[in-house]
């Protein structure tokens, strides 16, 4: 079964397993069947957006296995509406990338409303970290005034995840990545449940989380063979439009 991983990083993190090459990365990929693995440039996150967004769109081009999310940050709203405008137009960028924990903005802010209304014109999705409950509760607000812009809420929203499934509920353009190092074993079972497994994506948060760890919780899972494959690979294909 062939798997699209839509949560991964590129570029030096102080807590990583260990640095990567681009090659690298889609060669770890290849060894355990997947496919396609979507990047956000770590040093965008963390650093320089500007910079590292450049990095990785160098990173990747040129290599079918790597898809890039540009980084966005709601303290910098025109600039981040810049990078959009210079990324989202070439095929092997998927998406925007916002990581809350790193840019300290609430994630129902005026500058963050901007940056969503912007990314509508690309018809690509948010793949948003949020750090803890409350942005859990901002996030809602921002899904529900962007209904038609698809949010993935990056590794379900770790410990928070039931959180997380309940206002998945209410919320229906927000999709969940099921990866990250939460060790409930039972929260993808819950997720099926509770939301349904057409609104679940694959992710493995590598470099931080080998990804055997995030292929083990899924196969695992006790779950349908068929919700399992949605899970890896068809939801995402459908969603990034990936042949």
């Amino acid at each position: 079964m062939p798997v699209i991983d839509i949560h991964a990083h590129y570029g030096t993190m102080p807590y990583s397993l260990e640095r990567q090459t681009p090659q690298q990365i889609a060669d770890l990929a290849k060894a355990f069947g997947i496919e396609r693995t979507c990047l956000s440039s770590s040093v965008a996150i963390a650093v320089d957006m500007v910079a590292g967004n450049q990095q990785l769109a160098e990173a990747i081009q040129g290599n079918a296995a790597l898809l890039g999310y540009v980084v966005v940050n709601p303290n910098s709203p025109e600039e981040s509406v810049e990078e959009m405008r210079k990324y989202l137009t070439s095929p092997n960028f998927v998406g925007a990338k916002m990581h809350a924990t790193h840019h300290g903005q609430p994630l129902d802010s005026p500058e963050t409303m901007q940056i969503v209304k912007s990314l509508l014109r690309y018809d690509k999705p948010l793949l948003v970290h949020v750090p803890d409950s409350k942005g859990l509760v901002e996030l809602e607000t921002l899904a529900k005034a962007y209904a038609s812009c698809p949010i993935i809420l990056a590794n379900m929203g770790n410990g928070d995840w039931p959180l997380a499934l309940h206002i998945a509920k209410r919320a229906t353009n927000l999709m969940l990545d099921v990866g990250g190092a939460d060790p409930a074993a039972d929260r993808i079972k819950h997720a099926v449940e509770q939301v349904g497994a057409h609104r679940l994506l694959f992710g493995t948060n590598t470099p931080l989380v080998h990804p055997l760890y995030a292929l083990g919780m899924v196969r695992d899972a006790e779950i349908p063979a068929f919700d399992k494959e949605r899970i890896l690979h068809r939801n995402a294909a459908k969603l990034l439009r990936l042949a």
